[in-house]
């Protein structure tokens, strides 16, 4: 693979610096986060149009995005990450519907043979999902979603264990409708054997390198036995170290383009892990099935990087805020990565510590408190642990890279502090200021949802939102990065506004919010803007 990118780097007129991407759908996590992140080394990512993407439960135009990826110039382009997902069904939430037949969905993966045949030497790396054991939260899954999903659970702990209750399965299978139940069965059918014929393109040497992803996994659920399936046939081909399987789904599209980079610029960094909590590196966290620190050493291999066995040995340290991390563990560790941004050794953080009572208000409360929050190499805390370390370490990843290759400094060092701002707003301020209060606005709108936003509910949420959201950001603005003093290159400059301010709800739900803006800099030895 390494001869590969060589090629490809060699046969260019200029230095790549684009990668092709087809996201698993439009929200912020999978089309805007890899952008931002690619944009802090001056990489520009190429997508299918927004449109084509669909939305929420409107699928994206898979055949468009095939013609798209078709006809794309790839003349400085180093490598194409894809979603499978997308390319077959039009997205995630489609993924978990039986709409696209198995044929329909093989015929538009040749769309990566034609890809293959056009561009030899062309590294293309796929993602796809486990489907998830829970259905879609919609208004129309809402009577049934949650038992069809433990029913399922217990299918799978009876298999594993034979212990559970008969009566309580009984109970759980009334309460499901045969349509519905059907239709989920036939959906996880047809996802299967798209990618058994996934895992066959990579020993094909037409897919590069393939992850799949486990999309909010348990201990017991469906998608156990489809993965040991699955891994049985990596094995049987012989391409083990081709073929990942991974926790979360959500980030992939950012690893990708993270080991896209590396393996474009021949560049491996190396990641220290440092848990707040040690004994949580044996548990499982919500939503996943592999204990905690093998999980976030396969966030570090997809990346392109390599776990790092010793400080001495280590690129960068990944700091993760671990649940249940007691006072005296809490203030070694928070001592501890003070001191790193303090000598200038590089190291990121992930909180996954999501209980907004105790351990998320304790890490906020000692980042507020630091200098500069700038000099995180990364951080990321939202949703799931994996979904939080997957983005904190091709954060770091193209920062140090970005900072390897001598990119352009001002504008690496305003896109770095950018990334970190939207991260700060989003998992801390938008998910545990706005996000609670915008929940009760919509129970009391009558008729509303919290799984699915009317027309008229979703004008009178957003508003909300926007107007919360902006001023949430002006004041994280104030106290974390305004007037903050940086150097690019040989030159210091000092960040001095917030500007191009926009707030949306991508979706209708308020589970996440989209936020763009930028930051200007003017240099503090002269007037004028930096950007």
């Amino acid at each position: 693979m390494l001869l590969n990118a060589f090629l490809a780097i060699t046969c260019f007129a200029s230095p790549p610096n684009e990668i092709v991407l087809v996201p698993i759908d439009s929200r912020p996590a999978a089309a805007q986060f890899p952008k931002m992140i690619a944009d802090i080394g001056s990489i520009s990512i190429a997508s299918p149009p927004e449109e084509s993407l669909g939305k929420f439960t409107t699928p994206g135009s898979p055949d468009s995005i095939g013609r798209w990826l078709l006809n794309h110039n790839y003349e400085t382009c180093m490598a194409a990450v894809i979603s499978a997902d997308m390319l077959c069904y039009g997205g995630l939430i489609q993924s978990r519907v039986p709409a696209i037949s198995v044929e329909v969905a093989s015929q538009r993966l040749e769309t990566l043979r034609s890809l293959r045949k056009s561009r030899p030497s062309l590294p293309i790396y796929v993602f796809c999902a486990l489907m998830r054991t829970a259905p879609t939260a919609t208004d129309a899954a809402r009577s049934w979603r949650l038992d069809l999903a433990r029913y399922m659970e217990l299918l799978d702990k009876e298999r594993q264990t034979g212990n559970v209750s008969r009566a309580e399965l009984r109970a759980l299978r009334k309460r499901i409708p045969d349509k519905q139940f059907e239709d989920y069965l036939a959906a996880r059918k047809r996802n299967l054997d798209v990618m058994r014929k996934l895992i066959k393109l990579v020993k094909d040497g037409v897919i590069s390198y393939l992850i799949v992803g486990g999309d909010d996994a348990k201990q017991y659920g469906p998608q156990n036995a489809e993965q040991d399936e699955l891994r049985s046939l990596v094995n049987e081909l012989n391409i083990a170290g081709l073929v990942y399987f991974c926790e979360g789904v959500d980030q992939d599209a950012i690893l990708l383009c993270s080991r896209a980079a590396l393996r474009a610029y021949l560049y491996t960094p190396r990641a220290l892990v440092r848990l707040s909590n040690p004994d949580a590196a044996s548990r499982r966290m919500a939503f996943e099935k592999k204990p905690l620190l093998d999980a976030v050493k396969d966030q570090i291999i997809v990346s392109g990087a390599r776990p790092a066995l010793s400080a001495e040995d280590a690129d960068y340290t990944l700091y993760v805020h671990a649940p249940d991390t007691e006072p005296s563990q809490f203030d070694s560790f928070s001592e501890s990565l003070a001191a790193d941004l303090k000598e200038g050794r590089q190291a990121g953080l992930a909180d996954i510590d999501f209980d907004p009572a105790n351990g998320r208000q304790s890490m906020a409360e000692f980042l507020w408190k630091q200098p500069d929050v700038g000099l995180l190499a990364s951080f990321a805390g939202w949703n799931t642990a994996s979904n939080s370390t997957g983005t904190a370490i091709p954060h770091a990843n193209m920062y140090l890279l970005a900072k390897r290759q001598n990119s352009d400094a001002l504008h690496r060092e305003l896109a770095h502090r950018e990334f970190l701002f939207c991260r700060f707003v989003s998992d801390y301020g938008y998910h545990r200021e706005v996000r609670p209060k915008a929940y009760h606005l919509v129970d009391a709108l009558p008729g509303a949802t919290r799984e699915e936003l009317s027309p008229e509910a979703f004008r009178i949420v957003e508003n909300y939102v926007v107007r919360t959201t902006k001023s949430l950001m002006e004041s994280y603005f104030k106290d974390l990065f305004l007037g903050r003093v940086f150097k690019a290159d040989d030159a210091q400059y000092r960040i001095s506004s917030l500007s191009n301010v926009e707030v949306t709800l991508p979706w209708p739900r308020v589970f996440e919010t989209k936020i763009q803006f930028g930051f200007d800099a003017e240099k503090t030895t002269a007037q004028g803007r930096g950007r």
